[in-house]
C-alpha cells in the first residue's frame, strides 16, 4: 500500500487519481474530515490525522511500502517533515518520495530552498530510503489571477523579465507515480522543470490567445506585492518569503530547464500553451 500525506490542494489529488489508475491501493492522510470528503473514492482509504501531532497518524504508518510526503507551505514545515519521517522509520515505511522545492539548499539565505533543502536533511537524517522531487514553479499558478484577469485583464507579479522553467503540476504527479511505484528510483534527486523558459509577459501573450480576450503582465513593486499578500491573510513571513522567491526569479535564479521529467515518464514535458488550452474556460467571464 501506498501513503500520501497532503490530501487537499491539487497536487495530491492527482497523485491520488494516477495511483488508483495504476491498480495501487492507497491511504490518503488528510487534516480534516472537509478533505476527506473531497478526496474519497474507490480504491482509497482516507485517515485524519495532525501532522503536529505524530499520535494522531502514527498508527496509520503500518504497513506502508511506500509513502509521499508533501507538505504545505508553513512556519514549521522542517519539523512537521522530521517528524513524520521519524515516525515513518519507526512504523517500518520502506521509502519516502518526498516534494521539495527546485534547488532545494540547506545553505540557502532564506525562503523555500532553504526550508525544503533541509527538509531533505531530515528525511536522510531519519534512516529512510528516499527520493527527491524538485518541481519548478507550476504553470497553474496563474490559475491565482483568474478573478484579476476576468475584472482587470491584468497578471500582476514582481518577476520583471526573468524566465522559469515552469512545469506543468500533472507532470510532477506523473513522475510521483512513477517513483512511488518503482524502488528503481531510490536515491534519485530529480530537478523538473517544464521544456522552455518563459517570463510572465510570454505566460500573458499566450494565455491571451488560448482565452481569446487581451491580458497584459502588470510588473509589481516587490514591497507592493508583499503588503498585497498581507493585505489578502498572508502571514508577514509568508509574504517575506514569497517576495524573496519572486524577487530571486525576476534575476534568473529559476532560468534552468532540465531532462527529468523526460528521463523518468519517457516523453517530453508540457508546454505551457498546452495548459494554457486546458484551463483556458475558467478565465471566461
Amino acid at each position: 500500500m501506498i501513503y500520501v500525506t497532503g490530501g487537499g490542494g491539487f497536487v495530491s489529488p492527482e497523485i491520488v487519481r494516477g495511483l488508483v489508475g495504476a491498480g495501487q491501493r492507497v491511504r490518503v492522510l488528510v487534516a480534516s474530515p472537509e478533505e476527506r470528503k473531497a478526496i474519497e473514492g474507490p480504491g482509497i482509504e482516507v485517515v485524519v490525522g495532525d501532522r503536529r501531532q505524530p499520535a494522531t497518524f502514527a498508527h496509520t504508518l503500518k504497513g506502508i511500502a511506500t509513502a509521499l510526503l508533501l507538505t504545505r507551505n508553513a512556519q514549521d514545515l522542517v519539523e512537521m517533515d522530521a517528524k513524520f519521517s521519524h515516525a515513518a522509520k519507526a512504523a517500518g515505511v520502506g521509502r519516502v518520495v518526498k516534494i521539495s522545492a527546485f534547488g532545494a539548499d540547506p545553505n540557502a539565505e532564506k525562503g523555500a530552498k532553504r526550508v525544503h533543502g533541509l527538509s531533505e536533511e531530515a528525511v536522510r537524517q531519519a534512516g529512510l530510503k528516499w527520493t527527491f522531487l524538485r518541481p519548478q514553479f507550476f504553470m497553474q499558478n496563474m490559475l491565482w489571477f483568474v478573478d484579476e484577469v476576468k475584472t482587470k485583464g491584468t497578471i500582476s507579479l514582481p518577476m520583471k523579465t526573468g524566465r522559469v522553467g515552469m512545469i506543468d503540476y500533472r507532470d510532477l504527479a506523473a513522475v510521483a507515480v512513477k517513483c512511488l511505484t518503482d524502488d528503481a528510483h531510490e536515491g534519485q534527486v530529480y530537478q523538473l522543470s517544464g521544456p522552455e523558459l518563459l517570463s510572465i509577459y510570454d505566460i500573458a501573450d499566450k494565455l491571451s490567445r488560448a482565452v481569446g480576450v487581451p491580458i497584459k503582465y502588470n510588473d509589481m513593486p516587490p514591497e507592493e506585492f508583499k503588503q498585497l499578500l498581507m493585505s489578502m491573510g498572508r502571514p508577514l513571513w509568508h509574504a517575506e518569503d514569497m517576495t524573496v522567491s519572486y524577487t530571486k526569479m525576476s534575476l534568473g535564479a529559476s532560468a534552468v530547464l532540465t531532462g527529468d521529467v523526460k528521463r523518468v515518464l519517457g516523453r517530453a514535458a508540457t508546454p505551457f500553451d498546452q495548459v494554457a488550452r486546458d484551463y483556458a474556460h475558467l478565465f471566461h467571464a
